[in-house]
C-alpha cells in the first residue's frame, strides 16, 4: 500500500508512505479469492500519520485533555498514571506499532487487579458469570501494542459466540502491562461472522463489547469494582467506540 501526498514531503522530506501488505488467514477470505475467481476486494480504512514520537505525544495530549482520573470514584494512589501506563490503541503489525500508526483498534479495558491468564481463565470457566467460550475453531490473529516504545503481543484471547453463525462472537485480546495499578489491558469487539472479509464493512460494536465485559465483571461475586472512564481515544474509523475505558479494579 502506498500513499502520495506533497504535505508529506513538507512535513517530513518524503512525498510518499509504504505501507507492509495487510495478511490475512485462508478461512477468512471469501472463496472466489482462495479459488481464484477474484483477485480484489476492497476494504475502508483511515490512516493517521506521523513519527512515532508525534503519536506518543498525541495520546498523551488525549488523555491530558480528557483527564480521565476525575472521572473514578477512588483514591488517586489507586489508579493507574493514565498519562503515562496506559495505551490507547493497539496495531496489526509490530511494524505499524513501532510506527504507532494506522491504529488497527481502540483499547478500552484496563484490569488492574491480575494478569491476563488470569481473566482468561475466570471468563472462559465462568468463574463470576456465563462462561466465555468459542465452539468453533477460528484464527487467533495477533495484534500488537507500544509501552514506552517496547511492542509487544498480545498474551491472551477470550472469546463468546453469539447468534447462530458461529463465528460471530465477542472478543477480547489481551496484553499484560505488569504496573502497579494496570496489570493487564484489553481490546474487546464483536466479530461479525465473515470478519469483514469480502463482504461489505460491518462495525465491531466496540461500546457494546466493552460493556458486555464490564457486566460480566460486575457480578456481585466478582471481587473487584468497575467504572467506565472517558479517555477520549475516539477515531474516525469507529462509530461505535464512545472513547471510554472501563476500568476494573480490586475491591478494597
Amino acid at each position: 500500500m502506498r500513499f502520495k501526498s506533497n504535505e508529506l514531503e513538507e512535513r517530513y522530506g518524503i512525498p510518499v508512505l509504504v505501507y507492509e501488505p495487510d495478511r490475512y488467514h485462508a478461512k477468512a477470505v471469501s472463496e472466489e479469492i482462495r479459488d481464484g475467481e477474484q483477485r480484489r476486494f476492497q476494504t475502508r480504512t483511515t490512516q493517521v500519520i506521523g513519527t512515532a514520537a508525534e503519536h506518543a505525544a498525541a495520546e498523551r495530549k488525549i488523555l491530558r485533555e480528557a483527564d480521565p482520573a476525575s472521572q473514578i470514584s477512588v483514591a488517586s494512589a489507586e489508579q493507574p498514571d493514565w498519562e503515562n501506563d496506559v495505551p490507547l490503541y493497539h496495531y496489526k503489525t509490530t511494524e505499524k506499532a513501532e510506527n504507532m500508526q494506522s491504529r488497527k483498534a481502540p483499547i478500552n479495558v484496563v484490569f488492574d487487579w491480575c494478569n491476563s491468564n488470569i481473566v482468561q481463565s475466570d471468563m472462559r470457566s465462568g468463574e463470576y458469570g456465563g462462561k466465555w467460550k468459542q465452539p468453533a475453531p477460528v484464527g487467533k490473529n495477533d495484534r500488537y501494542i507500544n509501552v514506552d516504545g517496547d511492542v509487544q503481543s498480545n498474551d491472551a484471547h477470550v472469546m463468546n459466540s453469539v447468534g447462530a453463525c458461529p463465528w460471530t462472537q465477542f472478543h477480547m485480546r489481551l496484553y499484560d502491562l505488569s504496573l502497579e495499578n494496570a496489570h493487564a489491558v484489553g481490546q474487546a469487539h464483536k466479530d461479525p461472522c465473515t470478519h469483514n472479509i469480502g463482504t461489505p464493512i460491518a462495525e465491531w460494536k466496540f461500546a457494546l463489547s466493552r460493556g458486555n465485559v464490564v457486566d460480566w465483571w460486575s457480578d456481585p461475586e466478582a471481587p473487584v469494582k468497575t467504572e467506565v472512564v472517558d479517555v477520549g481515544n475516539n477515531g474516525p474509523n469507529w462509530d461505535t467506540h464512545d472513547g471510554k475505558i472501563g476500568y476494573i479494579y480490586a475491591e478494597s
